[in-house]
């Protein structure tokens, strides 16, 4: 409970909000939850329990969250992830959907947003939803300066078969993410093209160079200016400029989102390519 009632600086939130409602978080003694307080704790951290066990809500017949702990070789530590499978699952098994987050984020930050959808929509849809760790700014690729980021390799190499044994898969399977999850997305499926049936980005981060000035990239990669061509071998814009997609691309992005020139330019890429 203690990071769901506390600021990046440890100290007791004074007001949380829950069902469109902001209020006070805690009584007068600064302990204690009010009602809103509680409600919205008991709310955030139920998801943490399903993920955590093999709980099955009683009043629903949707799916079951489930955790996956995969050890790592190639991270050097045993990595968690969460799949949201229904409970209703066919001999031949079911397709598999990869959801990839974003940057400041990992695991478990689709369950901690949107836990009873994601629960809801794998039954609707008839899919096992897995989210997988890719760090906070591991930006799913391999970085030659930092030997435990080696994530492309943890999430095709040992993810995808973790999904094969653990999971009732037909071996169907998508892949999706968000802003840096959506270069993950098309950075990895380009790197497998016959593993992927389709793949899909959420104001994906698609033109790594785009963001050249930025601390964490150039941690993993070394300055842009020194090492270009080792920056476009991971960026997806350019990937896709040397292979176009053999699966079909959804681009998805606000015109006001930080990514979306880039986004325009990858569109326009592709339609010269005719994909």
């Amino acid at each position: 409970t203690w990071d769901l009632s506390t600021d990046e600086q440890g100290r007791y939130l004074s007001a949380a909000t829950h069902q469109g409602r902001t209020l006070r978080m805690r009584l007068a003694d600064g302990v204690h939850f009010t009602k809103h307080g509680a409600a919205y704790l008991t709310d955030h951290l139920l998801p943490r329990l399903e993920r955590e066990f093999p709980l099955v809500r009683a009043d629903s017949d949707d799916a079951v969250a489930v955790q996956l702990r995969i050890d790592s070789k190639a991270r050097g530590k045993v990595v968690p992830a969460a799949a949201f499978v229904p409970r209703v699952v066919p001999p031949e098994g079911l397709p598999v959907l990869v959801l990839l987050h974003g940057a400041w984020d990992s695991w478990g930050i689709w369950s901690d947003k949107a836990h009873a959808d994601l629960l809801r929509l794998a039954a609707e849809h008839r899919v096992v939803i897995v989210t997988p760790d890719g760090e906070p700014f591991g930006w799913y690729l391999d970085s030659p300066n930092v030997p435990s980021n080696q994530i492309a390799t943890h999430l095709l190499d040992e993810l995808l078969p973790a999904i094969a044994a653990e999971l009732p898969s037909n071996g169907r399977l998508a892949i999706m993410g968000n802003s840096m999850g959506g270069h993950g997305a098309i950075n990895l499926a380009s790197r497998r093209p016959d593993v992927f049936d389709s793949v899909s980005t959420l104001s994906g981060a698609v033109d790594l160079p785009f963001a050249k000035s930025r601390t964490q990239l150039q941690e993993l990669l070394g300055p842009y200016e020194e090492h270009a061509a080792l920056w476009e071998s991971w960026s997806a814009r350019h990937r896709l400029a040397a292979t176009p997609p053999p699966w079909p691309l959804w681009l998805d992005c606000g015109t006001k989102d930080l990514w979306y020139p880039p986004n325009v330019a990858l569109h326009e890429q592709l339609d010269t390519q005719g994909v």
